[in-house]
């Protein structure tokens, strides 16, 4: 790819980066629409029905409903999860990509599922803060091979 390429390319993917940051302006509506957009997502989950996801229309109706705990209040839901019962923490079609087991300093051992929307999101959270790495920094791009 020559440096027109990458500064095209760059430009390009900066787009989805100016969206991100005039979207975190106001995290508040971000944080808000992210939090509904997962209860929705997993409503008609075993954790969901018994803590009225449906229910949930604001962050006040989410602090009513969920308390604050510690893991021993999810183990049993994790647990059913551990024995392939994916709806009893996730909505129909959640794709869980692995279990990752803590060492258990405090405890037991504690399992957190890992699903294909959280490694995406995640993924994307990274390519974002590339992205602004080599808007900021362009003299970086010379160092960059993109095939």
């Amino acid at each position: 790819m020559n440096m027109i390429e990458k500064y095209l390319y760059l430009w390009m993917r900066t787009r989805e980066l100016s969206r991100f940051v005039a979207g975190a302006r106001d995290s508040r509506l971000a944080q808000r629409r992210v939090l509904l957009e997962k209860l929705r997502r997993n409503a008609e989950s075993d954790f969901g029905r018994d803590h009225g996801f449906a229910d949930i229309r604001s962050v006040e109706d989410f602090r009513r409903r969920l308390p604050i705990t510690n893991y021993e209040y999810y183990r049993p839901y994790v647990d059913r999860l551990k024995q392939g019962r994916i709806t009893a923490m996730f909505g129909e079609g959640t794709k869980v990509l692995m279990l990752a087991m803590t060492s258990g300093t405090t405890n037991k051992s504690k399992y957190i599922p890992v699903t294909q929307q959280f490694f995406d999101d995640y993924r994307r959270g990274w390519n974002l803060w590339g992205i602004g790495l080599y808007r900021d920094h362009r003299d970086l791009l010379r160092k960059l091979n993109l095939k």
